[in-house]
């Protein structure tokens, strides 16, 4: 049990220290806000970085030490930098549904996309048989200028089933 004691001691330290450089920064960080007279101009980038950390510290932890901004703000940053992150990024792919008809239980393909930052959800079409002419006439239909439901997306994903080849 000697190399238990060991390592609680030596992670005790790091701890310490950790706690010690927290509360460095924290001081040093009100120091230097206190001499800043107005608000904080901050980058885009520097938005983002802070927006990050904050999301992962929780909104308990960033009341205390949060200088930049408020954490409401923060997390504002936070929720943008996500929304932006799936603009015009949508998702495609089939599933089937049995659909009883004069013949009998038929298996149907239903295409739909998804806009990912949205979450919206457009049925192109179905259809017992999807091959090469049907895929392209959706293809056709869902990027029509005027109408199109892909109009101002610039991503398209999908798996790789031989139905999109």
């Amino acid at each position: 049990m000697l190399w238990a004691r060991l390592l609680a001691y030596v992670t005790g330290t790091v701890d310490q220290e950790l706690l010690l450089r927290n509360e460095y920064l924290m001081a040093e960080n009100r120091i230097l806000r206190g001499q800043i007279k107005g608000r904080l101009l901050l980058s885009e980038g520097e938005k983002a970085t802070l927006a990050e950390i904050a999301h992962r510290l929780g909104r308990k932890v960033l009341e205390d030490v949060a200088a930049a901004a408020k954490p409401d703000t923060i997390l504002g940053w936070y929720r943008k930098l996500i929304a932006n992150k799936f603009d015009g990024l949508v998702g495609m792919d089939f599933f089937t549904t049995e659909v009883l008809t004069f013949k009998g239980l038929t298996t149907y393909y239903v295409l739909f996309f998804i806009h990912l930052e949205t979450r919206r959800v457009n049925l192109a079409g179905f259809t017992p048989y999807p091959d090469q002419e049907w895929m392209e006439q959706q293809a056709r239909n869902i990027t029509m200028e005027e109408w199109g439901s892909l109009r101002g997306c610039c991503y398209l994903l999908h798996d790789r089933d031989a139905k999109f080849c």
